[in-house]
Formats: C-alpha cells, structure tokens, sequence
C-alpha cells in the first residue's frame, strides 16, 4: 500500500483562495452557457479549479492538501457561485469529499492519493442500489444517481443501507468505488436547472468494496472516533455537508445580486411618464426588491458562520458537539437554502417581462438556485419538523436528520 507522501506545495492563505475565487467570476460566467449546454463542466474550468488550489483546501496536509477548515472552502464557494453555479456546485462535491475520505482512514487515503495527490471523488449518497454485508467488506449492485462532476472523478462514494448482523436496525454507509469499477450513464442528466453538474447515473455490478474503503455515515454525524482526528476534521460530517451545499446556493444567488445591479444599472423604462423615461435604478420596486434580497443573503452567510464559530468553540475546548445543536445546525443550514430562494425570486421579479427571456442571465441564475434547494439537506420543512419534534419531547426523532 503506498504511503501518504509529503506535501511539498505552499500553502496560500484564505484570503488568497478567496482572491482567486473573485477573479474567475467573469470566466465562469462566459462559459456558463457552455457548461449548461455540454450538461457538464468544462475541462479547462475544472483545471482553472486546480491551478487556483481550490480542491486541496480541506484535502489532508500529508496528501499534499492544504487541510484547511471547511469555513474556507464555503467562503470560496460563496465566490465561484457568483460566476457559475453548475460550477460551483462540482467544486463543492469534488473539494468536499478530501474531508470524507481523510474520515474514511488511511487506507482510503492511499487509495485515492497514493499514486495521485490531485486524485478527485464524486459521489451519490441516496440509498439507490443495493449494498449487502459480506465477508470482509460489502457487495454493490445496481443504479445510483445524482453523481456530480463524475466525469471529473477518478473514484465515487456511494450510499446504502446495509443489515449488519446483530444489529437491530441497517447502518446507512458509503463505499468508495474506483472508476475502474462503474460505468457513467451519459445521457442521464436532462435537468432544468444545474444542468452543467453533470450529475449522471452510474452502473454498479457485483462490485466488491473492502472494509477500510467504507464507513457509517451514522457515526461520521454522531462523531464517533472523529476526536482522535486533528481539529479541522471533527465537524459533523452532515452538518459540513448541509452548509457546503447552502454554500453553493448562497454563491449563485450572489451572483442573481450582481446581475441585477448590472442589468439596472444600463435599464430604463419601459414608459414615458411626461418628463422622459426614467432610469430603472429610479424605480422604487426594483430598489425594494434589491436591498430585501441582499439582507437575506447577508443573513444567510451570517447564520452560517456563526454556526461554524459555535462548532469551533466545541472543538477547541474538546467537547462532542451535543446531538440537540447537530440539529439545531442542520435546520440552519436548510434555512440558509431557504433565505436565499426567497432572494432569488426577488432578483427575478425585478428583471420583468426581460427576465423570461432565454438569453437573460437572471432566468439561468433563478433556474440553478430552485434547483439547489431542491436537495434534500435544503428540505428547510423536514429539518423544522425534526428539530420541533426534538424540543416537544418526541420519539420519533433523527439524529441524523
């Protein structure tokens, strides 16, 4: 097994990730189009995403990552959204999964970057194809779907629900899968929105994952173990997740804010109230509709990072994160989805008549955002719903959301 090699590449600072972040946006947004047409990210974007560092900023330090907080990884997505957020959305996927695998043990860690430290994981959590329990690890048949940036992986964690013997109820697990060993569905994605994610199906069959290329995604939310791990990896795993994807959804509704300053800002209108046609940056609704939404995304990265700071204090002082907060936090995070829906349909209205036109950018920017917060961590009523059931005092409670 190869061992983990040193990293030798200098490591930038956040404020250097989040500067070449705010440099590609007009790129991204020349080529969002292409992306959306070609129902994947270009290849050159996904090489602009490498040069810049920004999949190693939670890859670990001794597989030549950066093993930085996952804070800096959504203040650089809150950035790359603004150009592209099919884009943005692939980075999210591609750059989170360092953190899985680094959870996942050594020998995943090799797996993945002993031969390759730029080596990238996809992934499809549902619980689509089958994962049976056998000797020495489990077999994987069947569909999963929702593989973002798969065409860009050089492996894929994928999720089921496995009866353990012994165990009263199935743990919910991932395996990690070469892809030697599945086959990309390519014209699996026809989608209204993120079209450019290329979030294909891929074919599983009679595929054999060893132990130590799994784990319980139960016990990575629970943090069981996860204190032996260094400090920036010990945030429960579906809470980094549920904030990297409103991360997303935050960086493309970003970008619904500048397109309507930019829009306005050369509009007039559309009639002649006796001394001339008036600017739109004049019209009193389109001011309304501009700072409403700005204070909802200023909102939702706000509630973000203070959640991410009430982690932090937890981890420092060498406390678990309490279940009750857990939830507490993944409700936040759907909210977060949930702030910045109502602020893209408050861009969108703006726009008027314009706004449904095909070559108007804000319809794109409106498509990609409903999309996002259609992902289940967004589900902003089921999280209310468990985190209420949990302070009446129900049962019938997830900790896992």
């Amino acid at each position: 097994m190869p061992l983990a090699q040193t990293n030798t590449v200098d490591t930038p600072t956040e404020g250097d990730l989040i500067a070449r972040a705010q440099a590609l946006i007009p790129v991204l947004k020349e080529r969002s189009k292409s992306c959306e047409s070609l129902r994947s990210v270009p290849q050159e974007t996904i090489d602009d995403f490498r040069a810049a560092g920004f999949f190693k900023i939670v890859q670990p330090t001794e597989y030549g990552g950066y093993g930085m907080s996952p804070l800096t990884l959504y203040r650089v997505l809150h950035e790359v959204g603004r150009g592209c957020m099919s884009s943005c959305w692939v980075l999210m996927v591609l750059a989170l999964h360092s953190y899985e695998v680094y959870m996942m043990g050594k020998a995943s860690c090799d797996a993945v970057w002993g031969d390759d430290q730029d080596a990238l994981v996809a992934s499809s959590y549902a619980p689509l194809g089958q994962m049976e329990k056998v000797d020495g690890g489990y077999k994987l048949n069947g569909c999963w779907r929702f593989c973002s940036g798969i065409d860009h992986a050089q492996h894929v964690v994928v999720g089921g629900m496995v009866q353990i013997p012994g165990h009263d109820r199935p743990d919910y697990r991932v395996c990690m899968v070469p892809a030697s060993e599945y086959t990309i569905d390519p014209d699996s994605w026809q989608t209204f929105g993120l079209a450019g994610t290329g979030s294909k199906d891929i074919q599983i069959t009679d595929v054999f994952v060893p132990e130590d290329h799994s784990h319980s995604l139960i016990e990575a939310h629970l943090m069981l173990g996860q204190d032996k791990l260094p400090k920036h990896y010990r945030y429960p795993f579906w809470v980094a997740f549920g904030f990297c994807v409103a991360s997303a959804v935050i960086g493309g509704t970003r970008g619904g804010l500048d397109e309507l300053v930019e829009q306005m800002g050369a509009r007039v209108g559309s009639f002649d109230m006796g001394s001339g046609r008036a600017p739109a940056t004049q019209d009193p609704f389109v001011r309304a509709r501009l700072g409403k939404a700005t204070v909802l995304v200023r909102g939702a990265i706000a509630r973000l990072e203070k959640v991410v700071f009430e982690m932090t204090d937890f981890i420092e002082r060498g406390e678990a994160i309490p279940v009750p907060d857990r939830m507490h936090y993944m409700a936040e995070a759907a909210q977060c989805g949930k702030d910045c829906e109502d602020a893209v349909m408050l861009l969108y209205k703006a726009t008027g008549a314009r706004g449904i036109m095909l070559d108007n950018h804000m319809q794109a920017v409106l498509r990609n955002v409903l999309a996002g917060t259609n992902h289940i961590s967004m589900h902003v009523e089921g999280m209310a719903i468990n985190l209420g059931s949990m302070l009446l005092g129900a049962e019938d409670v997830s900790p896992i959301c």
